[in-house]
């Protein structure tokens, strides 16, 4: 099965499968029995008990070995125990991901989770709006392609993750941003981007549409020449875009958005990462709060954006 890449124009599920191979594999594991995961923790527990025991065996019996070789004494208790918190780590690691990937499995999405540096050089050179940060700062994870239907129209998508880094030494700071790619059904003439307007010397030396509010709000830059200049340039952004895109700031605060030929990508600051209430240290099920809220964010920015293309197409 394919679906659509704002990149390579489109992906096959079993490539991203075969690159995701270990979450699948979990994934799949863990749908199969969910108890699964508790046994080999109890397992690694039980082992960790054993080895200590072990150990203290060991030193009562041979106490004069044990002042030489103290480390080998231990190796017994520490092995399983390395183990064991390394199998707690990976499990809470897996909490995002195991969620992520029942929600796309539940609404026939494809996802991926991990870091992808090469895809965020990729995009980086590709489209203005991944242009901030560090070089080779740009990461991008939690990926997820499939294609959102209202009103009997079925629209293409890409969600991300997008991870960079500003500044060095002490003033070096991470952020955590979330971009969407839309499909559009037809290729726009203009490539346009527009940011959060910036006040200085040089803050009115763009593209300027009729209304105050907007020209107040927003940066228009046009990426690319146009027969007809700023003026068609400007016929993207009709007074209906215009309302949709001040309503998706009123909602989600300062984002960029670009326009490219068939791809409409935004990029907003993420809220503060919150914990998963899924706890498979406990064998817990995954927690449909965490699949409902992880829904709720990505169908929320698409419905909003969906409005901006609606005009559109």
């Amino acid at each position: 099965m394919k679906y659509w890449d704002p990149l390579w124009g489109e992906i096959e599920a079993e490539a991203v499968k075969a690159r995701n191979n270990k979450l699948v594999k979990t994934f799949e594991t863990y749908k199969k029995d969910p108890q699964s995961i508790l046994r080999t923790r109890k397992k690694l527990r039980n082992f960790t008990i054993i080895g200590f025991v072990l150990s203290l065996m060991l030193i009562l019996l041979l106490p004069d070995i044990a002042i030489e070789l103290p480390w080998f004494f231990f190796l017994p208790a520490v092995i399983p125990l390395a183990l064991l918190l390394n199998f707690n780590a990976s499990l809470r690691a897996h909490a995002a991901d195991l969620t992520n990937g029942f929600l796309a499995a539940k609404q026939g999405w494809l996802y991926e989770g991990g870091e992808d540096k090469e895809r965020g050089h990729q995009l980086t050179q590709a489209f203005k709006v991944f242009s901030i940060g560090n070089p080779k700062s740009q990461i991008i994870e939690d990926q997820f392609w499939g294609n959102f239907k209202e009103a009997e129209k079925t629209t293409p998508f890409w969600w991300a993750v997008f991870r960079f880094t500003v500044g060095s030494g002490k003033t070096r700071k991470s952020f955590r941003q979330e971009v969407l790619a839309l499909r559009l059904a037809r290729s726009l003439e203009q490539k346009l981007y527009i940011s959060p307007e910036k006040s200085g010397l040089f803050s009115r030396r763009d593209i300027q549409t009729e209304w105050h509010e907007f020209n107040k709000a927003f940066r228009i830059e046009s990426l690319a020449e146009v027969e007809g200049g700023s003026a068609k340039s400007l016929e993207v952004l009709s007074p209906a875009v215009q309302r949709a895109v001040m309503e998706l700031k009123n909602k989600y605060g300062d984002f960029c958005l670009q326009f490219h030929g068939d791809v409409v990508l935004i990029r907003i600051r993420e809220p503060q990462e919150q914990k998963y209430f899924t706890n498979l240290e406990k064998g817990g099920e995954i927690d449909e709060r965490d699949v409902e809220r992880v829904e709720t964010k990505i169908r929320d920015l698409l419905g909003l954006c969906h409005e901006i293309l609606r005009f559109l197409d």
